[in-house]
């Protein structure tokens, strides 16, 4: 079952809020040893009832959207947490974390402006 709104009625200040199963469930893994009360929150929203697909996308949980409903901080500490990946020694991370991390971090940026464009529209 499904939110009772479309994917496509969203607006465009509220779609980056939007995160898909994977990219919360890879933030959920690169987070989890440094904000594990953080992680818990990103399960929390994974538990809750996907946005709606378009009428054309099949029944696949992998292709589930997300309303991210964290406050400000929770976005920024999720921010920070990933550049430390990025700015991590090789040692300490793969490659192919950074990379992941890059990407997510580009997500999360996206909505951390939203966030300040948001502010910023109601002062």
């Amino acid at each position: 079952m499904a939110l009772d709104f479309n994917i496509a009625l969203v607006s465009p200040e509220y779609k980056e809020a939007i995160f898909s199963r994977g990219s919360l469930e890879l933030t959920h893994t690169l987070i989890k040893l440094v904000e594990p009360e953080l992680a818990h929150q990103i399960n929390i929203l994974l538990s809750n009832q996907p946005v709606e697909r378009l009428n054309y996308q099949p029944e696949n949980i992998h292709l589930d959207s997300f309303y991210v409903s964290l406050n400000s901080r929770q976005v920024r500490r999720i921010v920070e947490v990933l550049s430390l990946t990025i700015n991590s020694k090789p040692k300490e991370s793969t490659l192919g974390t950074i990379v992941l991390a890059k990407s997510l971090f580009e997500e999360w940026m996206k909505l951390a402006a939203a966030m300040m464009h948001e502010l910023n529209r109601h002062e």
